[in-house]
């Protein structure tokens, strides 16, 4: 008999791998992550489902996990911040006959999401320090903006084989594209940027 189970579950920020901060902030980037594994034989077809906060989110057909194997499921989200539930649940449709049926087919994780602590000088050279709202942002000149980068090597030709991340002045640890650059393009949203700032852009061969 087969026995599938998840074994993993939970969010994490899109960049941790780059800053080593798993604290949740704001409308930022973060991943869902889930890992389904397999104690017994080949599962056939069967559905994994992300529930956030009681709304369907994600789903996933796996086509089949062999015995011993196990499968990650990773969705973005930009969270707002409070608490939030994470549901993951495996096999959701039944079709796997199962030793252990419905017992840990299924994981919950509560998380919270902060506001980030930030510094900077507004635009009459005063300092706003603490949890900062949008509105805070606002009036000291930032914006949320989604931002497009497009990246040419030295013969005038879209950058290719390469990653891509940008960090705006203001902020900490590299942000992540929301999908991987392709053509030398690729595309950031719900980015905190400043008219007066700069943003730094970094290219890694993919090799």
């Amino acid at each position: 008999m087969t026995n599938i189970k998840v074994t993993e579950a939970g969010v994490i920020p899109e960049n941790y791998a780059h800053t080593g901060d798993a604290t949740l902030y704001d409308n930022e980037a973060a991943l869902i992550v889930a890992t389904v594994a397999n104690e017994g034989g080949h599962t056939g077809q069967f559905k994994v489902l992300l529930k956030l906060d009681g709304q369907h989110v994600h789903e996933e057909w796996i086509n089949d996990l062999s015995a011993n194997a196990h499968h990650t499921v990773t969705f973005a989200i930009h969270p707002h911040a409070g608490q939030h539930h994470l549901m993951v649940v495996a096999d959701t449709t039944s079709h796997v006959q199962e030793t252990e049926e419905y017992f840990d087919n299924v994981a919950e994780v509560p998380f919270d999401v902060h506001v980030r602590h930030v510094d900077f000088d507004d635009s009459d050279g005063t300092v706003v320090t603490g949890h900062v709202t949008d509105k805070q942002y606002e009036k000291a000149g930032w914006k949320r903006a989604t931002v497009n980068v497009q990246v040419w090597d030295f013969l005038n030709n879209p950058l290719e084989d390469y990653d891509v991340m940008i960090v705006p002045e203001g902020e900490s640890g590299w942000l992540q594209p929301e999908q991987q650059m392709t053509r030398g393009a690729a595309r950031f949203p719900h980015v905190l940027v400043h008219p007066s700032g700069a943003i730094h852009v970094l290219c890694q061969a993919r090799d």
